[in-house]
């Protein structure tokens, strides 16, 4: 009856953290479509679809990133071929089936993470079962967490909860336990977290650090106590053989060929080589330990120098430079020393906003109202086990302080610390709870004051969650796009579903080895969804510059250039037929805004501008409006949020008229929205009365199209002229013959 009881707490434990990360089911689903909250979630369904249809393989090097060479995504394949073989098992193999299951994917490793919170509790303080019960449900509303493990997020960072609590578990029984069985499972069970999470993200080398850190702590402790081949060495032997074993597995089916040999930031021979060594190094402290006459202390730790010395020469000779460049690449992203690491939110230190003053907000909403309290919670728990002898004790206090320091460094290891710090609260919550008062009025008292407490600390995340439930049970499509986000979200995937139905299809999207025929350009925060949604392959997208520096600075070049001539360039240079524009941030346009090329093509339709006190800006030739998003219902003369622009040579009406006589071209164009734009172009006739002028558009094409015929006037004479669309995608010369 007591496991019952236990179990169908827990189920509600879990139910609970399932509701809160499923709030925004409505706005996920939408229309049809699944919206993922988070971008980089897009290039992680790509990888699980492709695995469904070509059974079982992941995209290495994609052409359908960085375009036109093709790279390799940034990440190991390891958490997108895990769900690639368990979704279809479920769902089926079809692509369509796949990709609407796939957002319930961090659902699942929230629920986890929630079970292994409550386990960790257990075994770091098993005589304080409250504790656990406080974690779990801590967990299942604490703000960072919640984000990561939100329906939609399809992110490795979501698994993170799961790779720290179960470090935690399997670690305190390690050391806890060492020299028995369950001490032996859970150094297994350290080993086999550590190195599987590295195979998903080569960042939790820094628990790989922690475990290290402990160990040697834990060692030196119990080698300076004089006993001989001390159990502690046992566990170290077992968790790092355990670990570099997991990593030698997984980076054979798991590292490319062309991976960098020695990187911090991708899964490379790095990894399973300083595994190996802390593994070396336990082997040799164990070994010397037992030769009793030189004695155990100086003997381990003599044998554990003469190893580190060994593979540490032998690491330099092999790695040289690369290794120091590998180091410093990761320092950069840590202290946000490029451009594109310094325009990501997430890099962010916690407590800066991206104005760069200090706050509390943010922390207060990922970390909880009872963010001051952590460091005393923590404190707590770690004496506690200090003073009952529990090892386990070293781990908690290094992984807290590690952890936490990282989150406060960047905020994108705020879910890495959500265990601990879910942890750290339950421990001051608990030791409220169980306050030692006589009389019942008295405890009764004190549990309710805790458990407003727990809802005043989780005051933002309950409320999100009682909106969310009370949004899901009442969603309509009106109420859920008056959010920004989501409309912004929406109109980017109709934009994106419009190049995936109306361009000519390009090969290899379920095929790497085949080279597509041409590409889409757009700023580097699109690229995912319209390479994933879209299904065209995108000169840059959300890895930024990690893919390679070229892409990335001549796509920033494009949108901030006023030279149209070099715009082209960039375009051709990279085979791009369609190019996507977005509403600027900067609505107030100011000349310097408005001089740009791609902001005089998405706010200024491409035509001529003309500006008080500045030179008539001369319209963009070359390329030519295909479809423009819009409001959700409803008509607005406003520009688009997203254009899609063709590159098109226009075709090219050429004629006579007097000598030395301007001559204008003028047409009026409809979009798929049913605007009107007054396009327009001038030019003058040489000195033999000839002309030649492009024109963009034709007259007999639906969708974005001319209205009429296209109209041409000189000295007073008019002409009428139809442009088919054969003669615009050619370049085809189109006689003018009859002036009125």
């Amino acid at each position: 009856m007591k496991r019952l009881g236990i179990g169908s707490a827990l189920a509600l434990v879990l139910v609970l953290a399932v509701l809160a990360r499923s709030t925004t089911t409505p706005a996920v689903f939408f229309r049809d479509q699944v919206l993922l909250p988070g971008a980089d979630a897009y290039y992680h369904l790509r990888r699980i679809t492709y695995a469904a249809e070509t059974g079982g393989a992941i995209p290495r090097h994609d052409r359908y990133q960085h375009y036109p060479d093709g790279a390799e995504a940034i990440w190991p394949p390891a958490f997108d071929a895990t769900w690639a073989m368990l979704l279809p098992m479920i769902v089926g193999s079809d692509p369509s089936a796949v990709e609407r299951a796939a957002p319930w994917i961090p659902v699942v490793l929230g629920g986890l993470a929630v079970l292994l919170t409550f386990a960790a509790a257990r075994v770091l303080a098993p005589q304080r079962p409250a504790l656990a019960w406080f974690a779990a449900l801590a967990l299942s509303l604490i703000g960072g967490h919640l984000s990561y493990t939100r329906l939609g997020f399809v992110d490795h960072h979501g698994a993170q909860g799961v790779w720290i609590a179960g470090l935690l578990a399997c670690g305190g029984l390690a050391l806890d336990r060492a020299g028995t069985r369950t001490g032996i499972a859970g150094a297994l069970g350290v080993g086999l977290a550590i190195g599987v999470a590295l195979l998903v993200w080569p960042g939790n080398l820094m628990l790989l650090g922690l475990w290290a850190a402990v160990l040697l702590i834990g060692n030196a402790l119990t080698l300076r106590s004089g006993c001989t081949g001390p159990p502690l060495l046992g566990v170290s032997v077992v968790s790092l053989a355990t670990l570099t074993l997991t990593l030698v597995i997984g980076a054979f089916f798991s590292l490319s060929p062309t991976a960098e040999a020695w990187s911090l930031t991708r899964l490379s021979w790095l990894q399973p080589m300083l595994a190996g060594v802390l593994t070396a190094m336990a082997l040799g402290a164990a070994g010397g330990a037992r030769l009793e006459r030189f004695g155990p202390r100086r003997a381990a730790i003599a044998g554990a120098v003469i190893v580190l010395i060994v593979v540490g020469l032998a690491g330099f000779l092999l790695s040289g430079e690369a290794l120091e460049e590998a180091v410093e690449d990761s320092l950069q992203w840590l202290t946000k020393a490029e451009a594109f690491q310094a325009s990501v939110v997430e890099s962010l230190p916690l407590l800066r906003s991206q104005t760069g003053e200090w706050e509390l907000a943010t922390a207060h909403l990922q970390l909880s109202f009872g963010m001051g309290l952590i460091p005393f919670g923590a404190l707590m728990l770690a004496w506690r086990g200090w003073r009952r002898g529990r090892a386990s004790a070293t781990l908690w206090a290094i992984a807290f302080a590690m952890l936490m320091t990282l989150t406060l460094l960047q905020r994108r290891f705020v879910d890495t610390s959500s265990v601990v710090a879910a942890l750290s609260l339950a421990a001051l919550l608990e030791w409220l709870w169980s306050s030692p008062l006589q009389t019942s009025r008295g405890r009764l008292m004190v549990r309710v004051a805790t458990g407003l407490l727990f809802v005043a600390a989780f005051w933002p995340s309950e409320t999100r969650l009682f909106e969310g439930v009370s949004a899901w049970a009442n969603a309509s499509e009106a109420e859920l796009l008056r959010s920004p986000t989501l409309r912004e979200k929406w109109q980017l995937h109709r934009a994106a579903g419009w190049l995936r139905e109306s361009t000519p299809e390009t090969r290899g999207f379920f095929d790497t080895s085949l080279e597509p025929e041409y590409g889409v350009l757009s700023t580097w925060s699109r690229g995912h969804v319209l390479a994933v949604v879209g299904r065209r392959p995108v000169v840059v997208n959300n890895f930024g510059d990690d893919l390679g520096d070229r892409h990335f600075e001549d796509s920033e070049r494009f949108f901030e250039t006023e030279n149209v001539d070099e715009a082209l360039a960039i375009l051709d240079r990279y085979r791009c037929r369609y190019l996507v524009s977005e509403e600027p941030r900067d609505q107030t346009l100011g000349a310097a805004l408005l001089a740009r090329v791609a902001v005089q093509l998405h706010v200024a339709d491409g035509v001529s501008i003309r500006r008080e006190g500045a030179p008539v800006q001369a319209p963009v030739e070359g390329l030519r409006l295909c479809f423009e998003t819009g409001p959700p219902s409803g008509r607005s003369k406003a520009p688009g949020m997203f254009k899609v622009w063709e590159r098109v040579p226009g075709a090219l009406l050429t004629g006579s008229g007097p000598p030395g006589e301007p001559i204008t071209v003028r047409a009026r164009v409809v979009t798929n929205r049913q605007r009107g734009i007054e396009w327009s172009s001038s030019g003058t006739c040489d000195s033999d009365g000839r002309f030649a002028l492009r024109v963009p558009y034709s007259t007999d094409l639906g969708g974005v199209h001319v209205v009429g015929a296209v109209r041409l006037s000189c000295a007073g004479l008019e002409a009428k002229v139809s442009v088919s669309e054969s003669a615009v995608r050619s370049g085809a010369e189109v006689p003018v013959q009859e002036w009125q």
